[in-house]
């Protein structure tokens, strides 16, 4: 054996100890990555990237005209090397879940999350490979539905509506809280869009009118006279929404008509994302901003919070309301983030890494469907990237978006003008705009200051999904299997992606034949793969597709996640064209707890299943939560609502005499319904399935106030 053998027999040796190190940390390493391979994939603002004439490109690379043949051998290549890759996984490695399959379940309020700090994600060369951009999950979504009428039963079926960020200028609304709204326009006229279908405006004035109220009253009479009226009258209730009442020392005097609540001292009580939620709420009505944002019951609350004073004591008053929208998700999530950062750096004397690793953590708290936490330092440093470790260490000083705008340069200008709280900034990625929201921290004992930001895409709908499939679509008829498959898996341009959207091509068997979302997924058998909920969902997007296409919803990453598919025949062969997207609105999250809820009844035992919808988990989110009738009109789950299990709700009616439990029992046999009635002086919409199992007949139903 000479010396050369001798040699490349230690450096294969080293190479497999880097990968078992690097999988025993949890990464999945598909293949190294090259500086420039790197610098190809960088193509969020917080990352170096190469300006939108020359994207998916080095810098040093900007005058390379590829030919078609040499395109064709770096695609042949990555796929290689992606099979090369799995083909290296050991046995036990192949058994084990994929971050695809892990299961977070979403720590519900109050009920706080143990302190704890998830395993640092390690700065490597190696990729880590994020879920596939497809969805996972087995149920038909309908796109959109018309308004009801208010006194009739209505089947939900499609209609498409149009979209874009003309439109959504064009509707704009500014907002009032500071954590929410913005002096641009344009960035004010984008936050809009991503409440679609839920009025904000009105139901903040009706929560502001409703504490207003409160303090009148609270203002002449007792302070048990004002708590037993919160507490069991009806003036202060309205649909969804309650006065709740904290002393500053975070005692709970009430909190709407939640009786185990009261009493209790929740001064330390945190939400998952390390927010402490009394404090903030005290902080607010000490500080007269008015507006707070929280992680509340497995979703996002906004409320609104006023300094009362009885015989010389100061309470914070208020009432909050769940948009399920995705800008106030993510001023959750950078506000829990901010939290944890200064929990550990400047009370525990951690360093500022132990909290970033937090954040880069890709199936941690701070993981939200396709929200996630990304952090620089002011020279523009990556310090976490919740999406993409990998990018950890570079420098985005000068990353400059398709507009020319340079976009982490701005977020440092703002909030250097900025004298608290976070701000706004809306520039254009993937070929939509996209908004960021970010706020500064500063390391006291090193003095050094970072930026913490999370950013999403308020434009992205079903209706864009819709049209991008059939993009692609198109283009594979007219080029053939192999153009498109290179096309769609590209960097190099946006023609076929859309923000977060991409187009993913399945063979019939589950093989990805092209992936705009992860390229080294290209190849691989994803047939057996499941969701959150164990669903096979590429086999129900293929069954989906070959039957006529359409909607499928899955759960993954802590969230819902819609799939449209169609099929497309070249030949003697069929093929799936896919894209997906994380919606998050009311109308959205109802509809897909009802398809979940019935995936888990049909799934389960009676008894399983009304536990999971009763209990603390993924099927109660803020104000949105699952009720279950048999059919004599037995409730047999009501959220948290215990107080109407087992009793016969068939002839309740609502405030205007309608039998709305026997409408949604009558109606739902013929299909999945949405009625609209009012309840609680409030009107409330909401969406039905049946299932039948055995001898007995369920109607399932979720639905929120407007």
């Amino acid at each position: 054996m000479n010396i050369k053998t001798v040699w490349f027999s230690l450096l294969v040796l080293l190479s497999f100890a880097i990968d078992a190190r690097c999988r025993r940390q949890g990464i999945i390493a598909a293949q190294k990555v090259s500086c420039n391979e790197l610098a190809t994939n960088m193509d969020m603002p917080e990352s170096e990237t190469p300006s939108s004439d020359q994207e998916g490109l080095p810098h040093d690379a900007s005058n390379l005209n590829p030919t078609f043949e040499q395109e064709e051998n770096a695609l042949a290549n990555e796929q290689a090397n992606a099979a090369i890759a799995r083909a290296e996984t050991t046995p036990a490695e192949a058994n084990e879940p994929s971050p695809t399959h892990v299961v977070i379940p979403a720590t519900q309020a109050p009920h706080p999350m143990p302190e704890q700090v998830e395993p640092r994600a390690p700065v490597s060369t190696a990729r880590i490979i994020p879920p596939a951009i497809v969805g996972q999950g087995a149920y038909a979504i309908p796109r959109e539905t018309a308004a009801p009428n208010p006194v009739t039963m209505q089947s939900v079926r499609p209609q498409t509506k149009s979209s874009g960020a003309a439109q959504a200028v064009a509707s704009a609304s500014a907002f009032e809280s500071n954590a929410v709204s913005s002096d641009d326009p344009e960035v004010a006229a984008l936050l809009s869009k991503s409440n679609a279908g839920f009025d904000v405006d009105r139901k903040r004035k009706q929560v502001k009118n409703l504490v207003n109220r409160a303090i009148s009253y609270f203002d002449n009479h007792t302070l048990d006279e004002v708590c037993a009226e919160f507490l069991k009258g009806k003036s202060f209730i309205e649909g969804e929404l309650y006065i709740f009442l904290h002393d500053y020392e975070g005692n709970v005097y009430c909190n709407g008509n939640y009786y185990t609540m009261l009493w209790k001292n929740l001064w330390d009580l945190k939400d998952q994302f390390n927010t402490y939620i009394i404090q903030e709420i005290i902080k607010t009505a000490k500080e007269k901003k008015d507006w707070t944002t929280y992680y509340w019951y497995g979703a996002t609350k906004v409320s609104y919070v006023k300094e009362v004073t009885k015989d010389g004591k100061p309470y914070a008053l208020g009432c909050g309301y769940f948009s399920h929208s995705k800008d106030d998700q993510v001023v959750a999530l950078v506000k829990g983030a901010v939290a944890l950062f200064n929990t550990l750096v400047n009370q525990q004397g951690y360093p500022g890494e132990e909290a970033f690793s937090s954040f880069s953590y890709p199936l941690g708290r701070f993981v939200f469907g396709d929200l996630y936490i990304y952090a620089l330092d002011f020279n523009g440093d990556q310090v976490a990237h919740g999406e993409r470790p990998g990018l950890i260490g570079t420098n985005a000083w000068n990353y400059k978006d398709a507009k020319g705008k340079y976009v982490n340069q701005e977020i440092v200008r703002k909030l250097k003008e900025t004298t608290g709280g976070g701000i706004w900034i809306e520039y254009v990625s993937k070929a939509a705009p996209k908004l960021a929201y970010a706020e500064k921290v500063v390391d006291n004992k090193r003095k050094e200051e970072y930026f913490i930001a999370c950013g999403y895409y308020p434009t992205v709908t079903r209706s864009q999904a819709v049209d991008l499939v059939k993009r692609g679509y198109e283009y594979m008829k007219r080029q053939g299997k192999t153009r498109a498959a290179e096309a769609f898996s590209s960097k190099r341009d946006d023609t076929f992606r859309y923000g977060d959207m991409a187009l993913t091509v399945y063979s019939t068997k589950g093989v990805d034949i092209a992936d705009g979302g992860n390229a080294d997924l290209i190849g691989s058998n994803q047939w057996d793969w499941k969701d959150d909920d164990g669903n096979l969902y590429i086999q129900e997007i293929i069954k989906k597709g070959l039957e006529g296409g359409g909607w499928v919803n899955v759960k993954l990453r802590n969230s819902f996640e819609s799939v449209y598919v169609e099929s497309i025949e070249l030949g003697l062969e069929k093929y799936l064209i896919v894209t997906a997207f994380f919606p998050i609105s009311k109308r959205e999250t109802s509809l897909l707890l009802v398809k979940s809820a019935v995936g888990i009844l049909k799934t389960s035992s009676e008894v399983e299943a009304m536990r999971a919808f009763t209990q603390p988990g993924s099927f109660i989110r803020g104000d949105l939560s699952i009720t279950v009738y048999d059919s004599e009109g037995i409730c047999l789950a009501d959220g948290e609502n215990y107080d109407n299990i087992w009793r016969n709700m068939l002839d309740a009616k609502d405030d205007n005499g309608k039998p709305y439990v026997r409408l949604l029992i009558n109606e739902v046999r013929r299909g999945p319904v949405q009625l609209t009635y009012t309840l609680r002086k409030a009107q409330k919409t909401v969406f039905a399935e049946q299932v039948v199992k055995g001898d007995k007949t369920y109607t399932v139903v979720c639905g929120y106030y407007e």
